[in-house]
């Protein structure tokens, strides 16, 4: 009998323990039993919403729980879907009888400790930049209701942590504006730390960016992605560009508004056309190389006999759809835009990447952007486009100074402004790219 009380406290403590580990693995679980009753205030007839509240919460807290409820059902689908499959291992591993942690205990307990794993990841990543420094990137977006932020992040030796969001929708973000912002955030990083910003390519952020770059021993990059947004922009705004897009809409917006044309196109293609959006640039890239791919198969519709029978056939802007689908200039001309846009799009989609660091293999990139291009025999308004962006905002010494710099003139100088500028005492300095500096310092 002793043997086998002992035996059961063991098995008791142990649960115990596992229960306590797949708590702590299950940060997040909403839900749970609760061993209180409903709150006192509520009447027997039950008009108000009842709640089930913790039995170790206190009368005053109950408003707060009761506040969190809502946001709780309307986040609960979410949740399970992330936490069940967590949860059901944990059931598996431990048994019957597990339960899981309360809201309560989530917004108490389980938050502080997740602050504090937080705030020491954040320490951690903060010594990483005393030893290898750092770049600060910002981030600004505005909401529909007109609510602007600008998010600070820093990166360094392959992490990124978020240092802070300020709310800018009360203030005239111009240049004056953003460059003390910006430096205010080198401030709290410490100055010494910092090597790089990168931010978007507004007018006010350039000007702030070189600025700061004629203050600090740093450099102002601007977002390469944005960069590549704007060549397809300024591609897009050309008249014979615009038309051919224009049609793909018009096609697309047709077969979209007719149920019967809808429905038959699903069935030739075996999916849907990519229509437009109006948030990334180069969605009309990618809607465009949807409907190229597609239209084999979407002719098969308007030459069957189906098609020549119905009643849409007949009306004029379906009419002028199918005309389109049968223009062979004009794909001629959609295919050209198409390889076209590729060119930048490969790019566009490796510099955006979270795989790798793509920053050293930036000047390689559009160098090869180039080079297919002129394989393409693309127009040279298009190259003068490339060229406008890259040399007047892309193109910096940062870049150029990456892998494969070789015996390459331009590229040793950018190695040499690189180190100049961000340690101009270091030592061996003035010995370094002699051969470029024509022998002296």
């Amino acid at each position: 009998m002793k043997q086998l009380l002992e035996q059961k406290g063991k098995s008791k403590a142990k649960k115990a323990a596992d229960m306590e580990e797949i708590r702590v693995e299950l940060r997040g679980t909403m839900g749970g039993k609760h061993h209180c009753l409903i709150d006192d205030d509520d009447d027997e007839e039950g008009d108000e919403d009842m709640h089930m509240y913790p039995a170790d919460m206190y009368p005053d807290e109950r408003d707060e729980y009761r506040e969190a409820v809502p946001v709780r059902a309307s986040k609960a689908s979410e949740w399970n879907r992330d936490q069940v499959a967590g949860f059901m291992r944990g059931k598996r591993k431990i048994g019957m009888g597990i339960e899981p942690p309360s809201l309560y205990e989530i917004k108490s307990k389980y938050l502080e400790t997740e602050y504090k794993d937080m705030e020491a990841y954040v320490n951690l990543q903060r010594e990483k930049c005393e030893t290898y420094r750092c770049t600060i990137m910002c981030d600004g977006w505005t909401r529909p209701t007109k609510l602007s932020i600008i998010n600070f992040m820093v990166y360094s030796k392959g992490s990124t942590f978020f240092l802070k969001s300020v709310d800018v929708s009360d203030k005239i973000k111009d240049n004056k504006y953003i460059y003390g912002l910006l430096k205010d955030v080198i401030k709290e990083v410490g100055e010494a730390k910092v090597v790089q910003i990168v931010t978007n390519n507004g007018s006010a952020f350039v000007k702030a960016g070189k600025l700061l770059m004629k203050k600090y021993n740093m450099y102002w990059t601007p977002c390469v992605a944005h960069c590549i947004d704007l060549m397809f922009e300024d591609i897009d705004k050309r008249d014979s560009v615009a038309q051919l897009i224009g049609n793909d809409r018009k096609i697309t917006n047709s077969i979209y508004n007719h149920g019967w044309l809808l429905t038959k196109m699903r069935q030739v293609c075996g999916g849907d056309i990519v229509r437009p959006g109006a948030t990334r640039i180069a969605t009309n890239y990618i809607a465009l190389d949807s409907l190229l791919k597609k239209r084999v198969d979407l002719n098969k519709v308007f030459i069957s006999n189906e098609w020549s029978s119905h009643k849409l056939s007949r009306t004029e802007v379906v009419h002028e759809v199918e005309r389109l689908m049968f223009d062979h200039q004009y794909w001629e001309k959609v295919e050209k835009l198409v390889s076209i846009y590729e060119a930048l799009y490969t790019v566009l989609r490796i510099v955006d990447s979270e795989v790798v660091l793509t920053m050293p293999f930036v000047y390689e990139l559009i160098r090869l952007m180039k080079a297919n291009l002129d394989r393409l025999k693309a127009k040279e308004w298009v190259k003068l486009i490339i060229a406008d962006r890259w040399d007047r905002t892309l193109k910096h010494p940062l870049h150029a100074a990456g892998p494969g710099v070789g015996s390459n003139p331009e590229l040793l100088q950018a190695v040499h402004d690189v180190f100049s500028k961000l340690d101009p005492n270091a030592e061996g300095l003035c010995n370094f790219g002699n051969e470029i500096k024509n022998g002296s310092c």
